[in-house]
């Protein structure tokens, strides 16, 4: 028989990364790379965003074969950095994206605002109080803020679908949209679901089809190319169907969502929750966020640690709103008077 092929396996470098950030504010960052070869390295190269990166630093005997460190200049954006080098196996390649955010806020002198402000009172089965006031005060709050204001209240179900579509197509081009909502809201399957007044519920199955989906609200947003997307959420009062449903049930309160990238989502209260109507002419959390508005120059993020830690204290301890966040492009100040 014959002898079998032998087969030769090549061995070009690998590559061992320190950890780098996948963000930063800053113009440029240190590279650390160890590169190991069972045969004599030839060349290295590094590249940042495709151009050759010159007077790279070789840091050897430190238990790779070799160790680059470097520190490389950052554009604003994305920044693909890839290292290269070559034994006599081959060259091989390992690259790192790192995100140079700006840190320039988006004021109301700055760019165009939009909002959607939504409060539902009137429910057949259980009227509440508040969320018609809580929408006609934050409305007025924004139109204050630079907002163009969207106004809805008591809507029913394709009116509020149809509110959502215009905020989509309207927020277009703008630099922040918002989206606010005071009423009933239930999580049915792991989604969320707002309620309109004409919801016409016998079971929890009725949900997908009786109420709107907030996924409806993120997905208009992230249609619209908008720069940054806000939510409020003053929705996680009790549901007032699931006394009379003779099947199924639904979870308490708001299911938490990751936001979407560019995007802000406030919640009344913490998820699986229930959120107070409240005594006065406002709900807590919205009492506390008319109030907060009203003070110049804070972030996004203080904003709403300040009214969360208002509601905290104004319900003793029983509602501790909650936020999730993936904005990347600076601060947003709403006041920035």
């Amino acid at each position: 028989p014959k002898p079998a092929p032998v087969v030769t396996v090549k061995a070009v470098p690998t590559f061992t990364w320190t950890t780098l950030p996948a963000t930063t504010t800053l113009t440029s960052v240190k590279i650390s790379v160890g590169i190991r070869s069972k045969s004599q390295i030839t060349a290295t190269h590094v590249y940042v965003n495709g151009q050759m990166y010159r007077g790279i630093k070789a840091v050897t005997n430190d238990g790779s074969d070799m160790r680059i460190e470097q520190t490389v200049p950052l554009v604003e954006g994305s920044n693909i950095i890839k290292v290269s080098a070559t034994n006599a196996d081959g060259t091989a390649t390992s690259e790192r994206t790192v995100v140079r955010q700006t840190t320039k806020p988006v004021t109301a002198t700055q760019g165009k605002r939009i909002a959607l402000v939504i409060g539902n009172s009137a429910y057949p089965a259980q009227r509440l109080a508040n969320p018609q006031n809580d929408a006609a005060d934050m409305a007025a709050k924004l139109k204050t803020l630079g907002f163009e204001v969207i106004l809805l209240q008591n809507g029913t179900k394709r009116q509020m679908d149809d509110a959502i579509n215009q905020l989509g197509q309207r927020a277009q081009g703008y630099d922040a949209a918002m989206f606010y909502y005071a009423g009933h809201g239930i999580q049915y399957k792991g989604a969320n679901y707002l309620i309109p007044i004409n919801a016409n519920m016998h079971s929890a199955s009725d949900v997908e089809y009786e109420c709107t989906d907030l996924g409806r609200v993120l997905d208009k947003l992230d249609e619209s190319g908008c720069k940054m997307k806000i939510i409020a959420l003053d929705a996680c009062r009790n549901n007032p169907f699931e006394r009379s449903w003779y099947r199924g049930s639904a979870d308490r309160g708001l299911s938490a969502v990751n936001a979407p990238v560019g995007t802000f989502i406030s919640y009344a209260t913490s998820p699986g929750s229930v959120a107070a109507d409240g005594q006065n002419r406002n709900s807590p959390y919205t009492t506390a966020l008319l109030q907060t508005l009203d003070t110049p120059g804070l972030s996004i993020e203080t904003v709403f640690k300040r009214v969360a830690a208002s509601v905290f204290t104004a319900t003793n301890r029983q509602q501790t709103p909650w936020y999730s966040s993936s904005l990347f492009q600076g601060d947003f100040i709403f006041n920035n008077k």
